[in-house]
């Protein structure tokens, strides 16, 4: 069940519920608190890592060691804001750690199709040509950008809790999201033949 099909009441049972499983993961009094916790949030994490990473097995192999970050940072999480946020931050930066090691240009050049409504889905990409194209054009943004739309539109962060998360200023979320969307606009209108025509051949002609 999404967030967005939660009532008030099933959203308050559920901070409850993760509260408990907090206190009793860091007093060690069950073993498995934290595994739930997994179990609540894990989807939220893979699909963040998944839109950035553009790669399945990367994206599970990264949220594996997101997990493993916030069990050996618990204590540190002072109930500041939601959960699911705290772990979306460690996942955003343990993203950008990994981007930064491997310090390679994505260099993914798919012709894309005409797509008129721009819709940023929740979760996996799913078969329809449209979504797999903005799924490639998502690739082609700095991480920056990819992220902020993708916390902010896709994931129902605030742009405050997504500057949080990001640890950046709110006007700098802003810009990112914006910047975002209208590159993103740009390379979904493009017709195929746009999209193949060499820089040096439009300069002289």
């Amino acid at each position: 069940m999404t967030d967005s099909k939660l009532t008030g009441a099933d959203l308050t049972d559920c901070k409850a519920l993760e509260t408990r499983l907090i206190l009793r993961a860091l007093s060690g009094a069950d073993n498995r608190a934290f595994g739930r916790l997994v179990v609540m949030h894990q989807g939220r994490v893979r699909a963040l890592l998944r839109r950035l990473c553009g790669n399945s097995q990367m994206a599970d192999d990264l949220a594996q060691d997101v997990f493993v970050v916030a069990w050996q940072k618990l204590p540190d999480y002072q109930g500041r804001g939601k959960f699911g946020a705290w772990l979306c931050s460690i996942a955003y930066h343990k993203y950008l750690q990994t981007y930064r090691q491997r310090t390679r240009e994505r260099d993914i050049h798919a012709q894309y199709g005409a797509w008129q409504t721009l819709t940023l889905a929740t979760g996996s990409p799913d078969d329809r040509p449209g979504q797999i194209d903005l799924e490639r054009a998502m690739l082609n943004l700095p991480p920056a950008e990819s992220a902020a739309i993708t916390l902010n539109m896709t994931l129902g962060y605030s742009h405050q809790e997504v500057a949080t998360m990001m640890q950046m200023p709110l006007g700098t979320v802003k810009s990112h999201i914006k910047r975002g969307l209208e590159k993103l606009k740009c390379q979904l209108s493009a017709t195929p033949e746009q999209g193949s025509r060499n820089p040096s051949q439009e300069k002289s002609a």
